[in-house]
């Protein structure tokens, strides 16, 4: 079960929450046995975000939590394609979208981890 945390500096109205929700639906299927089906999101906009020390008003920051191990092709083209997202929908240019994968060596549900 992939987890993606989005944290935005822009206040998004619903529909670009769905948009943005179904977009990274499609974008986990760049990692093997990825889909939306197990995707889970997290969508934080309006949020205060510095980089350098300076504020800025657009940027975004997607924290992007997978089990198991994947390849270096795989990050790079999600990396391509949420920048791409953010810049069309968001209005977001690409040099202030950041994004932080991590492996989690076990994820747990219904009592049992995997």
């Amino acid at each position: 079960m992939p987890f993606i945390k989005a944290d935005i500096s822009v206040k998004l109205s619903r529909d670009q929450k769905r948009d943005l929700y179904k977009a990274l639906g499609e974008h986990i299927t760049c990692f093997a046995g990825k889909s939306e089906h197990g995707l889970m999101t997290e969508i934080c906009d309006e949020c205060f975000m510095s980089h350098g020390g300076e504020a800025h008003p657009a940027i975004a920051c997607f924290q992007v939590k997978l089990f198991g191990k994947q390849e270096d092709e795989c990050f790079l083209n999600f990396t391509k394609k949420v920048c791409r997202t953010c810049e069309d929908l968001l209005a977001i240019p690409a040099e202030h979208v950041y994004i932080v994968y991590e492996y989690a060596p076990a994820w747990g549900n219904n009592y049992e981890n995997s």
